[in-house]
């Protein structure tokens, strides 16, 4: 479907999505290729809309948590789980995973790759894509923040408390009428 995209462009991919499964049209970006292509692969697998994802609620008790962290603590995690990630041996990795696979595959949009790949192509340091992966890592943290402000249902917990289990315990607790 990536190739078809390619040589025929979005409006053919968009209009078979609406053909196949109408109500995943309605519900998807159209001007997205990305989300069209996996909503088409989707509904093709699927047989249209057969496999979409449940109707938002929930028939269960569900506790959403979020864990607030001030932003230099945040910044100062972001920054040592990049640097733990490069340590583990990511550039390897990438080296690996380019050597047997197409580097235009969606996975490897992920943060990280582009950095480690970077390194391997002699266009970066490594200290230097440590900090990049950093900055689009607190980039994406900042959005996913921004999106999860909007739930109202989340309760926010101090995410550097040492008691932060015992919280997110007395959250589920009261939520299921103090049976667990």
């Amino acid at each position: 479907l990536e190739a078809e995209f390619l040589a025929v462009g979005l409006e053919p991919l968009v209009a078979r999505l609406r053909a196949v499964a109408p109500t995943r049209a309605a519900t998807v970006d159209v001007a997205n290729p990305r989300r069209v292509v996996r909503a088409l692969e989707i509904a093709e697998v699927a047989g249209g809309d057969h496999a979409l994802p449940p109707p938002r609620g929930y028939d269960a008790a569900v506790a959403w948590l979020g864990l607030t962290v001030d932003p230099v603590t945040h910044r100062a995690w972001i920054t040592g789980r990049a640097r733990a990630q490069f340590d583990a041996g990511l550039v390897e990795e990438a080296r690996i995973l380019r050597a047997r696979f197409d580097p235009a595959l969606p996975a490897f949009s992920a943060i990280g790759y582009r950095e480690a790949w970077a390194v391997l192509d002699g266009q970066m340091t490594r200290d230097a894509a440590i900090a990049e992966d950093a900055r689009r890592n607190g980039a994406f943290a900042k959005r996913q923040r921004t999106w999860f402000r909007a739930e109202p249902d989340i309760a926010w917990l101090d995410g550097t408390s040492p008691t932060r289990l015992d919280a997110a315990l007395g959250v589920a607790r009261t939520l299921i009428g103090g049976r667990a």
